[in-house]
Order: structure tokens, then C-alpha cells, then sequence
């Protein structure tokens, strides 16, 4: 097996984003303009959609946003419960093209993190400091892409090779204590792949960005503190010169040498090729666990959940403490077919020195630790060529692995348009006890819906919700009479109500088996038996469904 670098997972996955979300591309090789975030539509308000982005969480005007706190100021905060509480974060996906003067082209994509809703009302301030960190993330992809741009203008066009910039995101801790996000950026030429890390780390309540030296009590020692976890790793480390001062380094928050983040048990350091201006510095990464450096951190900065969830970047390790041990763990994509193409086909996961590889037409995937009081679980979401997403789950407790299986859901996800764009919204997992996860039901018709899952002491999601409320629900339409069955979410049998030929309904919800709930104008539900034969025929009430309803859609 043969590791593939950071860069070709993240541009993979992207890739599919890219071309069917260009922003507009004027020809002669201008410059395309980003198109302004989601939210940032006078800094007050998500934009408008077509149509409902999710069933489960209508959109709701964003408050009032407040310029982000100075040092020094003393802005009212939210107040800190005794066990931070868990906030959900929202992913956005964009991207950004140009055409070149040559017939080449250039791309940009990029993410960025906010907190809307509840969260948002509730911390003001992060939510403002969020939205106008959104356009930075874009202003730095639009820079990235001009840079693209020159070097595009070298490439031949007929080798069909497409110089690409991303950003991805990932979250490292979102509580009411500190929210924490790690992006790995990855510019690609033909011959030079430079890949980097870079992260912002927030005071929850106050939305005060944080600097490394910040969150330590004594920020002198903190050279020391690497050098001792680094030297015992040889050829995998590098170490920092005692006599140096590196104080400028650890006090700057955007210093692009390392990234940092203030993780639920630990703080964790991605260093930079080329960090601290040592030749030797290369990429990887290091933990800081708060058990086995007690005084290192500030007391206010350790409280942490009793369970979370981790986002972290693949091909490259990573180090999570597990059971008390700190333990490498690392999830790459490997080529095992000797098809000539240099691609990966399945999914690799070392975890201390064990190790899985999962089979599968492997298209993309982003891996995610789930931490319950219990054990340690690494939940990957997985797509093939078919763009069929699942989680592969396996039990890394103690530092072992063992595989949990493969199930048929994936992190909620939505598309929608505005400002002439069109943008990606993902609900990644936060709080493994609340996390929203989407399954492709194939019923009345072929729909992706959702409903909330908890992950159990075993690392296998279960949800008490009966039914999945479809994730863009439509209108339908009857064609002759049909008798239904009045009922509520729980699903409980309500009485018979007879609806006319004519009668509109919106397809609503689904028990993703046999049983789909239809949402009526008056607002009540009704629910229908859906029987299916085994060649593919779909009855209710004994009459085919393409005899009874308009507007059906079935997947090929």
C-alpha cells in the first residue's frame, strides 16, 4: 500500500463542488468577484432561497451582528455553565473559477464555519466574529486564486490539467468555552503541490480571537513543552533551539508557520514546512494533553463536555488520547488496483500500531473521532463514484481497532443558491449525542431525509425519531381517490380521512421502509402504506403509484 499526500483527498473531494459551482467566470482572463457568504447580505441576514434549505430547522433571520471585541474591551458575555455545553456549527461550501486567456482554467474552493439560530442568539458576538471571518476565508481563496492565475497561463490546455486552490475546515471544538476551527489549505500545479495549515481559535462568549501564548500561563515554556514531545520521535519531529525566542510566534494568531488548536482535552499544533525558518520543519503535528501537562493551560480553558466529536484532516497523523494514552491515529486513501492510475481505492486506518483498510470505490471520504465516556470511535464518512455516501465506524478504544461495520448515513448536507452562486451547507457532527443524519429513502419516491441520531456506548448511531422528514419536501398531487391514515410524528393511527382526486399534499416524511407521511394544507399528516414487489412495482391500497399520484421521483 502506498500513501497518497494531504492534497490529492481534499482536491478530490472538492473537485465534483468546483465545476458545478463556478462563481461567474468572465472570459479574457478578469478576475471573478467571490460572491458575498451566506449571512454576509448587509451582515444581518442568510440569504433567500428557492426552496426550504432543511425540513428540520426552518431558516431564521441571523441577529444583529456587533463589531468583534478589541483587547481590552469588556462586551457582556454569555454566561459559562459550570460543564460546557456543546454549540452546533454550520459548514459552508463555495467555490470560484477563471478563465484563462490560453482556454485554461483555474479553480478555488473554500469553507468556512458559522453559528446561526439559537447558538447565534445566544452568543452574539462569536456569530458576528464568524461572519466576518467567512471573508477573510473567501478574500484569502480569491488571493490564491490570482496566484493560480499566473501560473495557469503556462499550462497547456489540452493536458487538461486544472490548477486548483482549497480550504477545508475542520472543527476541532465548538462549546460554550472556546470554538476552534482547523483548515487545511492545498494549492495545486503541476509541479508544485504546497499544502499548509492554518486555524482560528475564539473565546466562546466574548468572540475574542486567541493567540497560543493566550491560553498558557506561562508562554516561555512553551518551546520546552514541544521540544519534549518531539524529541522521543526522531525522524517523525523536529525540535526548537532553547536559545531562541520564539515569543513572536507563539503571541501572533495568524502566524502561518504552525496552526494551532485549543481542543476538549488538549491543545494540538500542526507545524508548517519550513516552520520557525527550520530547513528541517516538515508537515505534522503534535498533542498537548491537558492530563499530562496540568499547569500548562489555564484553568478556564480545560472545562470541556463529557463527550464530543473531533473533525481532523486525513494523510497526515494525527494524535488523540485515548484511554489516557496519547496514540497516533491516521486515516489516508490508498491504491490497491493495478489499473496504471495512480488513485485512491480504498480507505487506510492506523491507529497506534493497528491498522484497517476498508474496500470501496473510494471517491472522497472525511474522518471524524466520536469521544463518549466509554471509548473512542472513528466514524468516516465514505463515497464512492456513485456519489453513495456511508459511515464506516470502528471501535479505536485503548488504541485498537475493531470494526463496528458500515450504515447508510451521512452528515446532513443541502444545496442552495443565492447571489447567483450556489453553496453547500453541511451540519457536521458536534455533539454525539444530537447529531443530524441524512439516509437516501427510496418510498414513494427517492428522497434524502433526516432525522437526529445518538451515538450509543457501542459507536453505533440509533435515533428514537419514527420517521425521517425529507430533506426538500415537494408537492404531489392525487389522481384518483385514496383513504389515509391521519397521524402525528410519533406515528400513532389518528382516524381514516378520504382525499379527493385533485388533492395536493407535500411529500413530508418517511419511515424509510414502507411507510411515507404526507403533509396536508389544513397542516395536518397522513400517512400511507407503500408495498413494493420484487420486480420493482410500488402499490398503495392495491393501486400502482403512478396511477395515483403526479410528480414522482425515482433515482435510476
Amino acid at each position: 500500500m502506498k500513501l497518497k499526500p494531504i492534497a490529492l483527498i481534499i482536491a478530490a473531494a472538492m473537485l465534483l463542488a468546483l465545476l458545478s459551482t463556478a462563481c461567474s467566470k468572465p472570459a479574457g482572463g478578469q478576475q471573478s468577484e467571490l460572491t458575498a457568504a451566506p449571512g454576509e447580505n448587509g451582515g444581518t441576514e442568510a440569504p433567500a432561497t428557492d426552496e426550504p434549505i432543511e425540513n428540520t430547522n426552518e431558516p431564521t433571520d441571523a441577529p444583529e451582528t456587533t463589531a468583534a471585541p478589541e483587547p481590552g474591551d469588556d462586551p457582556t458575555p454569555a454566561p459559562v455553565s459550570a460543564v460546557p455545553v456543546i454549540i452546533q456549527p454550520q459548514v459552508y461550501s463555495g467555490s470560484c473559477s477563471r478563465d484563462m486567456q490560453n482556454g485554461n482554467k483555474v479553480f478555488s474552493a473554500y469553507q468556512y464555519v458559522l453559528i446561526e439560530d439559537e447558538a447565534a442568539a445566544e452568543y452574539p458576538m462569536l456569530a458576528s466574529v464568524l461572519r466576518a471571518n467567512s471573508m477573510m476565508i473567501m478574500d484569502e481563496a480569491g488571493m490564491r486564486l490570482e496566484e493560480l492565475a499566473v501560473e495557469g497561463c503556462s499550462i497547456d490546455p489540452d493536458e487538461l490539467i486544472y490548477p486548483t486552490y482549497t480550504s477545508t475546515a475542520y472543527i476541532r471544538r465548538s462549546d460554550s468555552v472556546a470554538f476552534s476551527v482547523l483548515y487545511g489549505g492545498h494549492s495545486d500545479l503541476p509541479e508544485d503541490v504546497k499544502e499548509y495549515f492554518f486555524a482560528y481559535n475564539f473565546e466562546t462568549a466574548t468572540g475574542s480571537r486567541l493567540a497560543l501564548s493566550d491560553v498558557v500561563n506561562d508562554p516561555s515554556a512553551i518551546p520546552a513543552v514541544i521540544n519534549a514531545i518531539m524529541s522521543p520521535r526522531n525522524e517523525d519531529g523536529f525540535t526548537l533551539d532553547p536559545s531562541a525566542d520564539y515569543s513572536a510566534y507563539f503571541s501572533d494568531p495568524n502566524c502561518r508557520d504552525y496552526a494551532w488548536t485549543l481542543d476538549y482535552n488538549g491543545i494540538s499544533l500542526f507545524f508548517n514546512e519550513g516552520a520557525f525558518g527550520i530547513e528541517d520543519a516538515w508537515t505534522c503535528s503534535l498533542f498537548i494533553p491537558f492530563s499530562q501537562y496540568p499547569d500548562f493551560v489555564k484553568a478556564e480553558y480545560m472545562a470541556a463536555p463529557e463527550e464530543y466529536a473531533v473533525a481532523f484532516p486525513p494523510y497526515i497523523t494525527c494524535y488523540f488520547e485515548l484511554n489516557g494514552n496519547v496514540t497516533p491515529v491516521i486515516v489516508a486513501g490508498v491504491d490497491n488496483d493495478d489499473d496504471g492510475y495512480d488513485q485512491p481505492t480504498d480507505i487506510y486506518i492506523g491507529c497506534g500500531e493497528k491498522n484497517y483498510t476498508e474496500q470501496i470505490e473510494l471517491d472522497g471520504f472525511s474522518p471524524v473521532l466520536i469521544h463518549k465516556t466509554n471509548g473512542d470511535f472513528l466514524c468516516v464518512q465514505c463515497e464512492n463514484y456513485n456519489d453513495y455516501k456511508y459511515l464506516c465506524i470502528v471501535d479505536i478504544t485503548n488504541g485498537y481497532l475493531r470494526e463496528k461495520g458500515d450504515f447508510p448515513f451521512r452528515w446532513f448536507n443541502t444545496y442552495f443558491e443565492a447571489d447567483d452562486a450556489y453553496f453547500e451547507k453541511l451540519t457536521p457532527a458536534a455533539d454525539p449525542n444530537n447529531c443530524l443524519l441524512t439516509e437516501w429513502t427510496e418510498v414513494l419516491s427517492t428522497a434524502n431525509a433526516s432525522k437526529t441520531f445518538a451515538f450509543g456506548s457501542d459507536g453505533i448511531p440509533v435515533s428514537e425519531d419514527v420517521f425521517y422528514l425529507v430533506n426538500h419536501p415537494w408537492t404531489m398531487r392525487l389522481l384518483q381517490p385514496l383513504e389515509v391514515e391521519l397521524t402525528d410524528l410519533s406515528g400513532a393511527d389518528l382516524g381514516k380521512l378520504q382525499l379527493s382526486a385533485g388533492d395536493s399534499f407535500e411529500y413530508y416524511a418517511t419511515d424509510g421502509g414502507s411507510i411515507a407521511v404526507l403533509l396536508l394544507p389544513d397542516g395536518r399528516l397522513a400517512k400511507i402504506k407503500v408495498v413494493k414487489t420484487e420486480y420493482y412495482e410500488s402499490f398503495v391500497n392495491g393501486i400502482p403509484i403512478e396511477e395515483l399520484f403526479t410528480d414522482l421521483f425515482f433515482a435510476g
